[in-house]
């Protein structure tokens, strides 16, 4: 952890970001784990709302619009989100094996 909070005070720039492996591996496992809460979070909701079940995790955001949880504009960029996520996932089972 002491190694990381000296890598962010070196992570100023989309440069810093790219060309070190260390700060590039947190920032996405913070993403990927941060896009998880949102997954678990939204089926949280369609449970206690009673709301169909969604097919896959990007149906998921698709439901809660249907919904009227989130707004008709978000979509777009949580589908995105959760592609990403599921790219990272693959990626790292294929380096792990």
């Amino acid at each position: 952890m002491k190694l990381l909070r000296g890598e962010a005070r070196d992570a100023a720039s989309v440069e810093a970001y790219i060309d070190n492996p260390c700060i590039k591996c947190a920032v996405e496992r913070r993403f990927q784990v941060a896009v998880e809460i949102c997954l678990d979070i939204g089926r949280r909701i369609i449970a206690l709302e009673g709301l169909r079940y969604p097919a896959d995790n990007q149906d998921i955001f698709r439901v809660l619009v249907e919904a009227h949880i989130i707004p008709d504009r978000m979509p777009p960029t949580l589908l995105n989100m959760a592609r990403f996520r599921n790219l990272l996932s693959v990626r790292q089972y294929m380096q792990s094996s």
